[in-house]
């Protein structure tokens, strides 16, 4: 399913955590993602792993048949694939596949590109805070709570190649967590958000303290 080159992105990759991910899907693809639904079976999928249908309409409190619609398009475009050995006459399984963007070479890309991966981006976010807010209106006890990070770190002057190097390290340090995983009763999966970007005083298109919207 999908264009040839589609499925080129794919092509045995696979993402740091050993999961199928899809490389740097086109303006086309990343259009197919503008569905707030197929955002939501996204998230569970990657999250919470393979499921049916069925499973997935009942937790969004949607028709069966329109979840299926959506697998279908998430499917056509390189986002999620069966997992036939779960799978029976009655119902298929799905999981995610990861996708994975290099930001700047997609921004040089050409406008229809940048636009798209712009807003594919942002929407990322928006469920990345989502989450948080989530996690701060439930019920956690002591120890989670006093664990969990909320932190904005903002007194690095980098210049880009050492911007890069702290990534690198990040991505190594992160690394060891993912294959020494916690084994106690106590442990639940943990979702780490991390943005370093540089910071641009008197923006024209940052809000400033004398904008109302942010008084």
């Amino acid at each position: 399913m999908g264009t040839e080159e589609d499925h080129a992105y794919r092509t045995g990759l696979t993402s740091r955590d050993g999961y199928p991910a899809r490389l740097n899907p086109d303006a086309r693809s990343l259009r197919a993602l503008a569905h707030p639904l197929r955002l939501q079976i996204l998230d569970i999928l990657r999250l919470e792993g393979p499921a049916t249908a069925t499973a997935l309409a009942d937790r969004l409190s949607v028709l069966p048949g329109s979840a299926s619609w959506h697998l279908t398009k998430l499917a056509e475009h390189g986002y999620i694939e069966e997992v036939p050995e779960l799978g029976n006459r009655r119902d298929r399984w799905w999981r995610s596949i990861k996708v994975l963007l290099q930001y700047a070479e997609a921004m040089e890309a050409g406008p229809d590109q940048a636009r798209s991966t712009t807003e594919f981006m942002i929407t990322g976010l928006g469920q990345d805070l989502a989450r948080a807010v989530a996690f701060l209106r439930q019920e956690w006890d002591f120890e989670w709570r006093h664990a969990a990070i909320f932190n904005n770190y903002d007194q690095l002057f980098l210049d880009p190649p050492t911007l890069e190097q702290l990534r690198s390290e990040l991505w190594s340090l992160l690394g060891r967590y993912t294959q020494n995983p916690s084994t106690t009763p106590q442990a639940s999966r943990v979702i780490f958000t991390m943005q370093a970007y540089p910071y641009r005083p008197n923006d024209p298109s940052s809000p400033t303290s004398d904008d109302p919207a942010t008084g």
